[in-house]
């Protein structure tokens, strides 16, 4: 090499990655070295040979090289992922994506998951759901193509589905004392009912443990208070604390009318009843009268007829006994 400058040096990195970064070689009189920096690219970590080679600008030139074995350490690669966002429901599925993961000098070559409810998944962009609600730290483990790997973690946070319920209530008009029935049907889709408060309206509450059927209920009501009406109010709490809430048709408690005040109606019903007889008889009897005097007309009229019979009979044996007066003058 000419120590003047006049020398043509380089390097050279064996392999010829497109993206390795190479400064000219300058010539350090201090250290009476030549000096420049060699930085690779995206070769994988491994054993490589790096090259120093130069000429002169003589004809022919005067030209040397030297190797030298190096050991590049692989890039470990960059695992990230995403999850499909919003309150995210039990059995509900959930979208995973780690294609955003990436690899510095290679490719990414593995997904592994763990989607910590005793769960694991593969592939970069796999889907999963959670029966119970809760917080779950999911991983990803990505490998890249020189067996590096790297895991990261993210919170994902699945919401209790609240129970169901539905009432039937036994009437909706009561009389104090009177048992009113509730039929309630309440059910969980993602666990177990823990308790049921029935609210009767009226002050007096009910705790039920576990899945309810049926409560029941008196109302009564106060001196002077001729009627009331109630709603009912029912709440039920699942195992994960969520609770969903019904309420009745109104119930109507009123007071039973007395005796007293139904024997006035009564007693004009009596007399309505009675007055409805009187007049029945009166006219059977007038329908009687009239039949009698019906059949006495025919009877009359009978003796009538016979008669004139017996006046027509007479007369003919008068015309005979002229006709043979006659004859014998």
């Amino acid at each position: 090499m000419d120590q003047s400058g006049q020398a043509a040096a380089f390097l050279l990195f064996s392999g010829g990655g497109h993206n390795d970064t190479i400064t000219q070689l300058v010539y350090d009189s201090t250290l009476n070295l030549w000096v420049g920096t060699y930085t690779p690219g995206t070769e994988p970590g491994g054993l490589w040979s790096l090259t120093v080679a130069g000429a002169d600008p003589a004809s022919p030139a005067n030209s040397g090289k030297t190797t030298k074995t190096i050991q590049l350490q692989d890039r470990i690669p960059v695992s990230t992922f995403t999850f499909t966002g919003g309150p995210i429901l039990t059995s509900s599925p959930v979208s995973f994506d780690g294609t955003t993961s990436y690899d510095p000098d290679g490719t990414i070559v593995g997904y592994a998951w763990d989607f910590a409810d005793g769960s694991t998944g593969s592939g970069a962009t796999p889907t999963h759901s959670y029966s119970l609600a809760g917080t779950y730290s999911v991983k990803l483990n990505v490998t890249d193509n020189s067996g590096s790997t790297q895991v990261s973690t993210q919170t994902v946070t699945i919401t209790d589905r609240p129970p169901t319920i539905t009432l039937t209530q036994s009437v909706t008009t009561a009389s104090p004392g009177q048992a009113v029935v509730l039929t309630i049907s309440a059910s969980d889709p993602d666990g177990t009912i823990a308790t049921t408060t029935v609210n009767w309206g009226d002050g007096t509450t009910d705790t039920i443990s576990g899945p309810p059927t049926t409560d029941s209920h008196t109302y009564s009501l106060g001196s002077g208070t001729p009627s009331a009406t109630y709603t009912i109010s029912v709440t039920v709490h699942d195992n994960s604390g969520s609770t969903r809430s019904a309420t009745s048709n109104p119930i109507v408690v009123q007071q039973i009318q007395s005796s007293s005040n139904v024997s006035f109606p009564l007693y004009y019903f009596g007399i309505l009843a009675a007055l409805i007889a009187a007049l029945l008889i009166g006219t059977f009897l007038a329908f009687r009268r009239h039949k009698v005097t019906h059949a006495r007309l025919k009877i009359d009229l009978e003796a009538v007829k016979a008669e004139a019979g017996r006046i027509e009979n007479q007369e003919f044996f008068q015309s005979v006994k002229d006709q043979l007066k006659k004859d014998k003058e």
